[in-house]
C-alpha cells in the first residue's frame, strides 16, 4: 500500500484490473490500530484493515465492517470464499483508502470495499430506520455519492483528485462525511430531504458516469441523442 500511487491498476471482484483514480484516504505519517484476519489458505499473509473498513461476506451483497467478522466467517475471494482462520490486532503507521471505479479491490486474496463504514452503533440506535438503512447499504450510499468526485478525476488533469487535507482525506471526501454525521444527529424529516438531494445529485452524476464509463464510451450518449431525437420527431409526426 505504500508504494501505491494514482494511476496503478489493481484487482477488483470482477477479476478485473482497474486504475486507482484516487485515495479516500493518504496519510503516510499517522498510526492507527489495525486488525490482522488470517484465512486459512493465507494464513501467513493477514488482511491488515481498520475496524470500519467495509469487507465482503460469501453470499451477501451489502459488505460488513471488519470488526463484525468472527472466526469461520467465510469472506468472499477473488476466486473461492476465505474462511477466516484467526484474527488480531497490530499498529502500524500510515492509512491508505485506494479508489477504483467499481468501488473495490483485491488485498491478499480477499475482496474489499473501497469504503469504512460512517456510522457507529449508537448512531444507529439514536437515528432511528433511516440511519439503519444507510448503515446496512453503506458501500452502496457511499459509492453513489462519490460519483461527482469519480467522474470529476477521470476527465480532469488537475491534482485536486491528489489534494488532502489536515485529515489525510480529499476535501470532497472530508466535506461528504461532515455532512453525513450531522444528517444522522437530525429528525427523520430533515433526514428524507436530505437523502432525496443527495439521490437527485448523485443519481444524475451516476448516469453520466455509466455513459462515460460504459463499454461505448461517449458513443453511448450519440446513440441516446439519436434515439431521443427520432423519437421527437414521431411523436411531431403523430401530432399533424
Amino acid at each position: 500500500m505504500t508504494e501505491l500511487a494514482k494511476g496503478d491498476l489493481v484487482l477488483t471482484d470482477k477479476n478485473q484490473y482497474e486504475k486507482v483514480y484516487a485515495f479516500a484516504h493518504k496519510d503516510t505519517d499517522k498510526s492507527a490500530q489495525f486488525l490482522t484476519i488470517y484465512t486459512e489458505d493465507e494464513r501467513l499473509v493477514p488482511l491488515e484493515v481498520s475496524a470500519e473498513h467495509l469487507l465482503f461476506l460469501e453470499g451477501r451483497n451489502n459488505p460488513v465492517r471488519a470488526d463484525s467478522i468472527r472466526v469461520g466467517d467465510n469472506l468472499q475471494g477473488a476466486s473461492n470464499a476465505k474462511k477466516v482462520a484467526k484474527i488480531g490486532k497490530i499498529k502500524r503507521k500510515g492509512i491508505y483508502a485506494p479508489l477504483t471505479v467499481s468501488g473495490t479491490l483485491v488485498v491478499n486474496g480477499v475482496v474489499a470495499s473501497n469504503y469504512a463504514s460512517l456510522i457507529q452503533d449508537t448512531m444507529s440506535a439514536e437515528g432511528g430506520w433511516v440511519v439503519e438503512l444507510l448503515q446496512e447499504n453503506m458501500h452502496r450510499y457511499i459509492h453513489q455519492g462519490m460519483s461527482p468526485f469519480r467522474l470529476y478525476c477521470s476527465l480532469s488533469e488537475e491534482n485536486l483528485c491528489t489534494v488532502y487535507s489536515d485529515f489525510g482525506k480529499p476535501y470532497f471526501v472530508e466535506f461528504g462525511v461532515k455532512i453525513t454525521n450531522a444528517v444522522v444527529a437530525k429528525m427523520i424529516g430533515l433526514q428524507l430531504l436530505y437523502l432525496a438531494g443527495f439521490f437527485a445529485i448523485a443519481g444524475t452524476t451516476s448516469i453520466v458516469e455509466k455513459i462515460r464509463f460504459g463499454p461505448c464510451g461517449f458513443l453511448s450518449l450519440i446513440c441516446v441523442t439519436y434515439l431521443l431525437i427520432q423519437r421527437k420527431k414521431t411523436q411531431f409526426s403523430k401530432t399533424k
